[in-house]
């Protein structure tokens, strides 16, 4: 009878992927309801003190471990949203709508949203500037080709000009010959008629 061997490598490879499959997915912060109320109350004395920039990392953890409504959400929302409006506008926008949405009995909703009121206002605002911009570049082209027509037309009127004059001379220069074909004509008759037999 045959004795069933096994191999540790192949044990400790299943305990390995069980493990894997038990494990929450890598990226998903886990905090326990204690660790939340401790990051929130560390997180609160950093903001109070100015240190900002370690506040705005415990908020963050707390954005990651709760789920939008969540109570605990509500600080880290606000407090991250205000650190956000100097590089990411859009982003700040996104958190304090969600305070003034999911918690409107908090204490900084109405704060929250006459910030996001005010950033949909300033977007408004950058678009019609970008918008009269356009038009103002589009005016100053159509000035500069009017400049450049009346140009032409000057030019044109010009050349009218000089051409009409030459017209006036030809004119006077045609009547001149004229003059002088009527007088040889003249002095041809005179000529003929005096120089017949008396």
């Amino acid at each position: 009878m045959k004795r069933k061997t096994f191999s540790l490598g192949g044990v400790a490879l299943r305990c390995l992927v069980l493990a894997l499959c038990i494990l929450p997915t890598a990226g998903a912060a886990e905090l326990t309801p204690r660790q939340l109320k401790k990051n929130l109350k560390e997180a609160e004395k950093a903001w109070s003190a100015g240190r900002t920039a370690a506040a705005v990392e415990l908020y963050e953890g707390i954005l990651d471990a709760t789920e939008p409504g969540a109570p605990e959400r509500a600080d880290a929302l606000y407090a991250v949203g205000l650190a956000s409006l100097a590089d990411n506008k859009e982003r700040a926008g996104q958190l304090l709508a969600e305070l003034a949405e999911k918690s409107p009995r908090h204490p900084s909703s109405g704060t929250a949203k006459a910030i996001v009121a005010l950033l949909s206002e300033l977007d408004g605002a950058r678009a019609e500037s970008a918008r009269l911009t356009a038009e103002l570049e589009a005016s100053q082209a159509s000035a500069t080709e009017l400049a450049e027509l009346r140009e032409k037309l000057a030019q044109a009127e010009s050349q009218l000009s000089a051409v009409q004059d030459a017209r006036e001379q030809l004119a006077r220069k045609d009547k001149e010959i004229a003059d002088c074909e009527q007088k040889l004509k003249k002095v041809r008759e005179t000529l003929v008629g005096g120089g017949g037999p008396s």
